[in-house]
């Protein structure tokens, strides 16, 4: 039996250095191929490149590299840090983006996180203000930092000594917004993080399950025939399954497939692609 192959992958979702890469598994087919299996760890590239070559050797398990990042956050969750959270891109948010607090208010809008992403999460050095954070997201921003100068309508979290407190930021300051907390009992985007990259690298609605699963939908299959791509017929079983538990499977396709049977002795390109699919 093949072992399994890993790769040290970018973390689509990194908030700093501490996440900024993960190590995911690939498990090797008959056909020569790899599927996508767990991904064990997300942190540094440094360590990353340490548990990885601990695997290769033979010294960790797949099970033991899972347990050290857990580990691993639950050491992070003791620490102080900040997390700047900013309004979503949408037509939905439109009203509430740099709106100061008492205007906010007045219409009878709350600081919903709902309405916010996660876009950056670091350790809070003691003596640093709030002042001083929304002086260096204006002036210094750090390289990994993706979003906006922080501004009016923007939302920092302190998590100090355990707890959570956040911050609107206002027109002149910051609001303490408790409302913002309401639903959040743990620190902030800490409670799944192995999902944020499923979530990112998957193509299909499958739920968390800490595998990143990519079957194609039937829509992608018929697409590469069209282009003159092979296909097997394990895939079309696959990706017509899965439609069917994501709900979208196509009503004609069994009727399509039938069709395409029936005309391959009138047509000799349709029946050199039926050849094709059935070796492939």
């Amino acid at each position: 039996m093949q072992e399994d192959i890993y790769k040290i992958e970018a973390n689509p979702r990194t908030t700093g250095d501490n996440d900024r890469f993960f190590l995911q598994a690939y498990l090797p087919q008959e056909n020569g191929r790899a599927k996508i299996g767990d991904v064990l760890y997300i942190g540094s590239l440094a360590k990353c490149r340490e548990l990885m070559g601990g695997l290769n050797a033979g010294e960790l398990t797949q099970g033991e590299v899972k347990e050290l990042y857990a580990k691993a956050q639950e050491a992070e969750a003791d620490k102080d840090t900040f997390s700047i959270y900013q309004l979503k891109q949408g037509d939905e948010t439109r009203d509430f983006r740099f709106e100061p607090y008492d205007r906010l208010q007045a219409a009878g809008n709350v600081v919903d996180k709902a309405n916010y992403e996660l876009v950056y999460s670091a350790e809070l050095t003691p003596g640093t203000s709030l002042e001083d954070i929304y002086t260096r997201f204006n002036i210094d921003h750090p390289k990994d930092f993706k979003g906006h100068s922080l501004s009016v309508s923007d939302v920092v979290v302190l998590h100090q000594n355990g707890q959570d407190a956040a911050h609107y930021v206002d027109s002149f300051g910051y609001k303490e917004v408790p409302e913002f907390l309401q639903e959040q009992t743990q620190q902030p985007e800490k409670i799944n993080p192995l999902k944020h990259v499923e979530d990112t690298i998957e193509q299909n609605d499958n739920n968390f399950d800490g595998i990143i699963n990519n079957t194609p939908t039937v829509d992608e299959l018929e697409a590469k025939v069209k282009a003159g791509e092979q296909i097997s017929l394990v895939d079309l079983a696959e990706a017509i399954k899965a439609d069917k538990e994501r709900g979208k499977e196509k009503p004609s396709i069994r009727a399509q497939l039938k069709a395409d049977k029936e005309r391959t002795g009138k047509k000799k390109n349709a029946k050199q692609k039926s050849q094709d699919l059935e070796r492939s």
